[in-house]
């Protein structure tokens, strides 16, 4: 206290001089002009010079003599070194001719040097100050702007009582500005919070700074110097104070002296540099998007050369293909029953019109022996099922066995959206190395929709603040915080980050009050809690808040709360904006170790998250607040938790896609005639009986065998569809389950989107090759006297090679996918997507064509010696049929009945197949214009895609992999 003190009569007796540099100033001060004892010079002259004696209100100050005289040579030309080592301008302007004598420059040199010391560190600001002190110390032109009111007789001589200092307003606000943001390296406070006196850094102004250092109320000032601030429209007798030029902080005093530092001066701080864009300009063209305009230029001529094309020639192909003799039909004819192999139908009814298999081109021969491999590989499938069975799934088996054991789901968001070649992995992976992990962070962010409040602070201003300065809502912060802390028996302690080993660093609105609810209603002098925010928002290191609160606005972890880590809100981003803030934020930085040393964190931040979702539950209505929150591990958990989720999902899909391909391959059928056989036909039945017995001859004739239910056929048609689509769905889960475990073995994680999408794309993929075997069987050899094998080889011939196309071309692109891919979870799906496929194409050619044969040879029961096939047809088979004709793989006669049958029996004909044929086609082919307008939609639909696709926007939306019901979606909101 006494050093303090000390310091502070340096300083006053450095500001004053008039005994040796006084300078004070008084906002309520007047001009007092010839009343009485009250001294001035008639012209540019001295006012004051020598020391006379001790000041009549403080004996231990010595004061000046009051002197109406000019200026005095000095002639010690020590002092005047020493003065033009403090006041080189001062020497410059006036010589050796000064108002002020060698024990006064003494005095000066002393009493300059402290306040060099404590503002010397900002060279503008020092400059400033030092410029009236040294003309109201040696001056030739103090009878300009100094007018000695008050004076007392001294055996020595008159001593100066009180004067009267005329300045500008400029100077006065100037020299505050640049002196206001100043810190006292010592202390690390604000250097206005010991000059300015009781007002303290906060209340400091221009006029009141320099009222107290010119007051003798204050204890250390010899005689009062009462300042008026003198504006543009003064006319008064004297010449007001104008320094030569008042520098801002920012600016340096000459070439060679720098300006303030970043500390002290918020204006030298380094602009930050401005964000690259994220997108590059667009290009433009006539004032609009280039790529735009270029499309929409081509979209108009592609149209218009499309309209062109089908006007001109659509009539020409049609007549020219109605005007062929038919001579030559009668010979294409004659060639394609010859060249059977050529032509397939394909299981939406177009027929593949394939090259004559020449053996001299390679393209035919690598075509004819594809299709010779999978006739072999279909047949000896359906031959032999259960060898087929037992190669195919014993391999299958012991890779999908490998899930259980090592299995495991990458959750973490670095392992799943930055590569390992990243830029940000790298520098993640040096900085944990070298350093530590980055503090795990908990934070929660709590919004107020309640409205602002107005309040008059101690000068009489109103003010207004946001909803989160009211004092209920801080009580409710302050015990939200102090549960936090006690949670799990106060184990945050143990895990928190303590940079002083003694409190949890906690970044929180209530720290700047030490989370003491306590701090809130103190109240002195007029000022409140909200006047210690607003001290502490300006100089959040001070351990004195600068009001007469006295607080510190240390948090209680020993160190400063920023305000924009605390609030949010804002309405702009204005210096004062932070009053109006609506939101608030607590985060709680813990420790992050490795992740075998994290168990204690993870279930510290376990409760923490079952706490907060219960505290927002029932403090959300009654605070009419809207709470978010989050912690290191909640992106991890939830991420666990929507893959646990999926499984019932992927499940009930499964379950849907069976029933659908159930039904579609005959099951469907057989529910149909089920309900007819057991409704209506019944109930024809018993109302024809009942007829026949009530009346008059009870044996008119005997009921139709027809009507009689049949027992001795079982129609089991319907159990091998079943089983087949069983089989089906079984097989495209197992080549999942398949190479996922073949990835777990090679150490490579599952991801959640594996989880979620390869089920459902293989099984897309599956089901639609099932339809094309099953259905090609349907339409070409299901009525055929072939055995069964042979007959499934053959469609193997037809469909194998498209399903072996459309295997290779998904799986390379998967694999294409995954090479280029640079986040890991896309890479990881395209792999397993690949290898899912692969395995899954691989199931489907063999066991799947064993199980269909086994189906197909459940369809034919013995009776009483005689076969019966299970087709919709309820007639036995016989050679003779004309609808039973053989497939033989050099002749057209399967094809022909195929087609035949088709056309003389639409009932057996699909529902889908008969409206595409009958409606969609005709319409799509019945009219040119229809299918101009096709063309020019379609080709429409291309060009905008194009002008628009560079406006996607590229990156990774974390709020797309969270569940649509977790509470992080808030937190990223």
């Amino acid at each position: 206290m006494m050093s303090r003190r000390r310091i502070v009569s340096l300083l006053i007796s450095a500001f004053m001089l008039i005994f040796e540099s006084g300078i004070v100033s008084s906002l309520e001060s007047k001009i007092l002009v010839g009343d009485g004892g009250a001294f001035r010079a008639s012209k540019a002259q001295c006012v004051m010079y020598d020391e006379c004696g001790p000041s009549p209100v403080n004996p231990d100050l010595q004061t000046n003599c009051v002197y109406d005289g000019p200026p005095k040579k000095l002639n010690s030309s020590e002092s005047l070194e020493t003065l033009r080592s403090m006041c080189p301008e001062l020497v410059e302007k006036y010589g050796d001719e000064l108002c002020c004598s060698a024990a006064q420059i003494t005095t000066l040199q002393g009493n300059l040097g402290l306040p060099q010391g404590i503002i010397g560190r900002c060279p503008s600001c020092f400059y400033n100050f030092r410029q009236i002190i040294c003309e109201l110390a040696c001056g030739q032109s103090q009878s300009e702007f100094l007018n000695v009111t008050k004076s007392k007789n001294a055996t020595t001589g008159m001593l100066v009582s009180e004067i009267q200092a005329y300045v500008t307003d400029k100077y006065v606000t100037d020299t505050f500005d640049s002196c206001k943001s100043v810190m006292m390296s010592a202390t690390n406070q604000p250097a206005m919070g010991m000059l300015c006196g009781p007002w303290g850094a906060f209340h400091c102004t221009p006029y009141r700074w320099f009222n107290y250092m010119g007051s003798t109320t204050n204890g250390y000032s010899p005689f009062d110097i009462v300042y008026n601030y003198i504006y543009s429209n003064y006319t008064g007798p004297f010449i007001p104070f104008i320094a030569g030029k008042s520098f801002k902080c920012n600016e340096g005093i000459d070439n060679v002296t720098s300006p303030c530092g970043c500390v002290d001066c918020e204006a030298s701080c380094p602009a930050p540099q401005p964000f690259p864009a994220l997108v590059p300009p667009a290009w433009k063209l006539f004032g609009e998007d280039g790529i735009f305009i270029i499309m929409g230029i081509l979209c108009v001529f592609g149209n218009v050369l499309i309209a062109f094309i089908v006007i001109m020639f659509a009539d020409k192909a049609a007549t020219y293909n109605v005007d062929q003799p038919s001579e030559h039909s009668r010979s294409n004819n004659h060639s394609h029953h010859e060249h059977y192999d050529q032509n397939r139908l394909l299981p939406d009814g177009e027929i593949l019109a394939m090259y004559p298999m020449d053996s001299s081109t390679l393209f035919q021969s690598a075509q004819g022996s594809i299709k010779k491999l999978f006739r072999i590989v279909g047949q000896a499938s359906a031959a032999h099922p259960v060898l087929t069975l037992l190669l195919m799934f014993i391999p299958l088996i012991l890779s999908t066995s490998l899930v259980t054991p090592l299995f495991k789901i990458t959750t973490d968001p670095v392992e799943l959206w930055a590569g390992p070649h990243s830029r940000t992995r790298i520098e993640k992976n040096f900085f944990d190395k070298n350093f530590a992990p980055f503090f795990r962070t908990e934070q929660i962010i709590i919004s107020s929709s309640n409205l602002p409040f107005n309040r008059t602070n101690g000068d009489g201003e109103t003010q207004t603040f946001g909803p989160v300065f009211q004092k209920k809502f801080l009580f409710a912060i302050s015990q939200l915080q102090s549960d936090i802390e006690s949670l799990n028996n106060g184990s945050l302690i143990n895990i928190c980050l303590r940079p002083l080993e003694t409190n949890c660093t906690i970044f929180s609105l209530m720290e700047y009050w030490q989370n003491s609810p306590g701090n809130l209603n103190i109240t002195t002098s007029n000022d409140t809690y909200l006047d210690h925010f607003l001290s502490c928002s300006k100089n959040p290191t001070s351990m004195n808040d600068g009001t007469h609160l006295q607080q510190s606005c240390m948090g209680k972890f020993g160190g400063p709360v920023d305000y924009k880590l605390v609030l949010g809100g804002f309405p702009d981003d204005s210096e004062e904006a932070y009053m109006l803030a609506n939101t608030t934020i607590l985060t709680f930085v813990v420790r992050n170790n490795r992740d075998e040393f994290n168990e204690e964190a993870k279930i510290w931040e376990s409760a923490f998250i079952s706490y907060m979702e219960g505290w927002s539950a029932t403090h959300e209505k009654s605070l009419n607040l809207s709470v978010a929150f989050t912690s290191e591990r909640s992106i991890q958990d939830e991420l666990s938790r929507e893959s646990k989720m999926e499984i019932k999902t992927i499940l009930l899909s499964y379950i849907i896609m069976f029933l659908y391909i159930a039904l579609s391959l005959g099951f469907g059928s057989y529910v149909c005639d089920l309900i007819n056989r057991c409704t209506w036909r019944r109930y024809f039945w018993w109302k024809q009986m009942n007829r026949r017995t009530s009346g008059v001859s009870l044996i008119e004739e005997s009921a139709p065998e027809s009507a009689t239910p049949p027992t001795e056929t079982k129609n089991i048609k319907w159990l091998p569809r079943l089983l087949l689509s069983l089989a089906g769905v079984f097989l495209v889960l197992l080549s999942v389950t398949a190479s996922i475990g073949l990835f777990s073995f090679a150490g490579v994680p599952a991801t959640l989107i594996v989880m979620e999408v390869v089920p459902f794309l293989v099984l897309a993929v599956g089901v639609d090759n099932i339809f094309i075997i099953v259905q090609t069987y349907d339409r070409t050899c299901r009525n055929s006297d072939l055995p069964v094998p042979e007959r499934i080889g053959q469609v193997m011939s037809d469909v194998g090679p498209s399903l072996l196309i459309s295997v290779i071309s998904e799986s390379v692109c998967f694999f294409i996918g995954g090479l280029v891919a640079k986040m890991p979870a896309v890479e990881t799906f395209a792999y397993y997507s690949a290898v899912a496929l692969i395995v899954d194409f691989l199931l489907q050619i063999t066991v799947f064509v064993a199980i269909f044969g086994a189906c197909e040879e459940m369809g034919s029961v013995k009776i009483d010696g005689h076969e019966v096939l299970t087709n919709d047809s309820e007639e036995p088979s016989t050679s003779s049929s004309p609808n039973h004709q053989a497939v033989s793989p050099g002749g057209s006669s399967g094809l022909d009945a195929a087609l035949q049958n088709e056309q003389t029996d639409p009932a057996q004909t699909g529902f889908v197949t008969l409206i595409f044929s009958n409606c969609y086609a005709p319409f799509i082919l019945g009219s040119k214009w229809i299918r101009m307008t096709i063309l020019m939609l379609f080709y429409s639909w291309l060009c905008l895609s194009i002008a628009l696709v560079h406006k996607v926007d590229v990156g990774l939306d974390q709020k797309l992999s969270m569940p649509s019901d977790s509470y992080v979606l808030k937190y990223f909101k």
